[in-house]
Protein backbone atom coordinates (compact mmCIF):
# COMPACT_ATOMS: atom_id res chain seq x y z
CA UNK A 1 0.00 0.00 0.00
CA UNK A 2 1.12 3.37 -0.78
CA UNK A 3 1.85 5.04 2.53
CA UNK A 4 0.33 8.05 1.28
CA UNK A 5 -3.03 6.67 0.36
CA UNK A 6 -4.22 6.76 3.74
CA UNK A 7 -5.33 10.78 3.70
CA UNK A 8 -8.21 9.78 1.31
CA UNK A 9 -7.24 12.58 -0.95
CA UNK A 10 -6.14 12.95 -4.66
CA UNK A 11 -2.28 11.86 -4.65
CA UNK A 12 -0.23 14.29 -6.89
CA UNK A 13 3.44 13.81 -7.69
CA UNK A 14 5.02 17.26 -8.43
CA UNK A 15 8.27 18.64 -7.91
CA UNK A 16 9.93 15.55 -9.94
CA UNK A 17 13.53 16.61 -10.23
CA UNK A 18 16.73 14.90 -10.64
CA UNK A 19 20.45 16.50 -9.28
CA UNK A 20 23.61 15.41 -10.10
CA UNK A 21 25.93 16.00 -6.67
CA UNK A 22 29.40 16.30 -7.77
CA UNK A 23 31.86 15.46 -4.59
CA UNK A 24 31.90 18.01 -1.94
CA UNK A 25 29.09 20.26 -3.71
CA UNK A 26 25.83 20.83 -2.15
CA UNK A 27 22.77 20.95 -5.23
CA UNK A 28 19.71 22.43 -4.22
CA UNK A 29 16.20 22.46 -6.21
CA UNK A 30 12.80 24.75 -5.34
CA UNK A 31 9.00 23.64 -6.34
CA UNK A 32 6.91 26.32 -6.35
CA UNK A 33 3.56 25.88 -5.06
CA UNK A 34 0.67 27.47 -7.84
CA UNK A 35 -2.21 26.38 -5.96
CA UNK A 36 -3.22 25.72 -2.36
CA UNK A 37 -2.26 21.97 -1.90
CA UNK A 38 -1.33 19.92 1.43
CA UNK A 39 1.90 18.01 1.19
CA UNK A 40 2.86 14.86 3.11
CA UNK A 41 6.15 14.77 2.17
CA UNK A 42 8.82 14.16 0.01
CA UNK A 43 9.74 10.59 -1.41
CA UNK A 44 13.42 10.24 -3.04
CA UNK A 45 15.63 7.46 -4.87
CA UNK A 46 19.52 8.23 -4.87
CA UNK A 47 22.82 6.22 -7.31
CA UNK A 48 25.71 6.03 -5.80
CA UNK A 49 25.09 7.43 -2.23
CA UNK A 50 27.47 7.44 0.27
CA UNK A 51 27.36 6.69 4.06
CA UNK A 52 27.81 10.52 5.09
CA UNK A 53 25.57 12.65 2.09
CA UNK A 54 22.67 14.23 3.41
CA UNK A 55 19.40 16.36 2.21
CA UNK A 56 17.49 19.00 4.00
CA UNK A 57 13.83 19.25 3.72
CA UNK A 58 12.12 23.30 3.85
CA UNK A 59 9.71 25.14 3.57
CA UNK A 60 9.96 28.95 2.24
CA UNK A 61 7.71 32.09 1.83
CA UNK A 62 8.67 34.36 -0.98
CA UNK A 63 9.69 36.91 1.20
CA UNK A 64 10.03 35.64 4.75
CA UNK A 65 12.78 33.05 3.29
CA UNK A 66 12.62 29.76 5.46
CA UNK A 67 9.50 28.94 7.77
CA UNK A 68 10.21 25.66 8.60
CA UNK A 69 12.52 22.57 8.38
CA UNK A 70 11.17 18.62 8.19
CA UNK A 71 14.46 17.17 7.93
CA UNK A 72 17.98 18.83 8.38
CA UNK A 73 21.01 16.90 7.66
CA UNK A 74 19.11 13.93 6.91
CA UNK A 75 21.27 10.81 5.91
CA UNK A 76 20.01 9.92 3.12
CA UNK A 77 19.49 6.00 1.69
CA UNK A 78 20.41 4.02 -0.86
CA UNK A 79 17.10 3.04 -1.80
CA UNK A 80 14.06 4.66 -2.65
CA UNK A 81 12.91 6.73 0.99
CA UNK A 82 10.62 8.75 2.09
CA UNK A 83 10.90 11.91 4.54
CA UNK A 84 7.17 12.22 5.87
CA UNK A 85 5.83 15.89 6.67
CA UNK A 86 1.75 16.71 6.86
CA UNK A 87 0.95 20.56 6.28
CA UNK A 88 -1.41 22.80 4.20
CA UNK A 89 0.59 24.98 2.22
CA UNK A 90 -0.58 27.88 0.23
CA UNK A 91 0.32 29.30 -3.46
CA UNK A 92 3.48 30.85 -3.58
CA UNK A 93 5.38 28.95 -0.97
CA UNK A 94 8.27 26.90 -2.13
CA UNK A 95 9.57 23.74 -0.74
CA UNK A 96 13.15 22.96 -1.37
CA UNK A 97 15.48 20.31 -1.28
CA UNK A 98 18.95 20.39 -1.07
CA UNK A 99 21.66 17.47 -1.39
CA UNK A 100 25.10 17.24 0.16
CA UNK A 101 27.66 14.88 -0.99
CA UNK A 102 29.93 14.89 1.91
CA UNK A 103 31.45 11.85 -0.37
CA UNK A 104 35.03 11.59 -2.95
CA UNK A 105 32.38 10.59 -6.28
CA UNK A 106 29.10 12.11 -7.51
CA UNK A 107 25.64 11.46 -6.76
CA UNK A 108 22.29 11.41 -8.39
CA UNK A 109 19.21 12.21 -6.75
CA UNK A 110 15.60 12.12 -7.77
CA UNK A 111 13.13 13.58 -6.15
CA UNK A 112 9.15 13.61 -6.19
CA UNK A 113 6.95 16.17 -4.13
CA UNK A 114 3.98 14.17 -2.54
CA UNK A 115 0.96 16.73 -2.88
CA UNK A 116 -3.01 15.81 -2.23
CA UNK A 117 -5.41 18.42 -3.17
CA UNK A 118 -9.03 18.53 -1.34
CA UNK A 119 -11.80 16.28 -3.19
Amino acid sequence: MNPFQRYGKEILLKGTHSLDVAAGETESVDYTLTEDLTITGVSYKTANIGIDDTATFQIVHPVDGVVNEFGKDVFLKSEEAYSFYAARLVTGLKVRVSVTNNGSEAIKVRLNCIFHRDQ
